[in-house]
């Protein structure tokens, strides 16, 4: 039985603000009069990263512009559940490559999430599913080139956000998943909710980037905000206590290292 949840497209506003990295580390530079510990000058110099954050590709007319938001207004979208896997359709998504999808979803809130032959693999392109299993978003990131070093640490997400206008634990089935490809390799991370706080995914890719993101690059990043239907609270009784729920959701970027 195919259940739907009220979901805000781009999700009223899915605000993917990037985090500038306004404290980064600074470089302390000493400048000895003699060898002696009078005198001595001190001057701070801060080697700053920015971020850029755009729905279209980038020009020369973006350089030195301060890109850092990028909200959607969209229309209200009902989703069907769904959920990410490997590329064979089968074990956890892992980062990588492209998700392949699989509807699921559980019957009753004895059986929890889907089982078995609950499952249905989506072949068609993924066109097919936008707006109807997922809502899905594209959006370029790049360091400014007109500013700062010439790399930083990697690009990860360093948060996601949202809020809901109805409680109950069936937005514990809210997830984000955020790809990102650079030049033709792809890294994926998983943002999951299964404690009511967007938490990501220790399975997924630890960040959007290699160690080091350079400012020769531009990343290519695909959101997509979807209800997991393998979510032991994704069933037809939660929904039907959700059904009317509309959710906000934000993502964060940054370039600053893991704590």
């Amino acid at each position: 039985m195919k259940i739907s949840k009220k979901l805000i497209s781009a999700i009223v506003m899915l605000t993917l603000s990037f985090v500038m990295l306004v404290t980064s580390s600074f470089a302390w530079f000493a400048m000895n009069d003699n060898v002696s510990v009078t005198g001595m000058k001190v001057t701070a110099k801060g080697d700053q990263v920015y971020l850029q954050i755009s729905e279209t590709e980038f020009s020369d007319a973006n350089n030195g512009v301060l890109m850092n938001t990028v909200a959607f207004s969209d229309s209200e979208v009902a989703l069907l559940p769904v959920s990410p896997r490997a590329t064979d359709h089968t074990g956890d998504y892992v980062g990588g490559a492209l998700a392949k999808w699989v509807t699921a979803v559980g019957t009753s809130n004895s059986d929890g999430a889907a089982l078995g032959d609950n499952y249905t693999k989506l072949e068609a392109a993924e066109d097919t599913y936008k707006d109807v299993y997922f809502i899905k978003k594209d959006l370029f990131i790049r360091l400014d080139p007109t500013a700062g070093a010439e790399k930083s640490n990697a690009l990860r997400v360093e948060s996601v956000t949202y809020a809901t206008s109805q409680a109950g634990d069936f937005q514990k089935c809210l997830s984000v998943l955020v790809v990102s490809k650079i030049g033709e390799t792809y890294y994926g991370e998983l943002w999951e909710n299964a404690t009511g706080t967007m938490t990501h995914n220790a399975l997924s890719d630890e960040a959007l980037s290699e160690a080091e993101f350079l400012k020769s690059q531009v990343a290519n990043v695909s959101i997509y905000v979807f209800f997991d239907g393998d979510n032991g609270e994704c069933t037809l009784e939660d929904l039907a206590a959700a059904k009317e729920a509309i959710y906000t959701v934000a993502v964060n970027f940054t370039v600053k290292p893991t704590v």
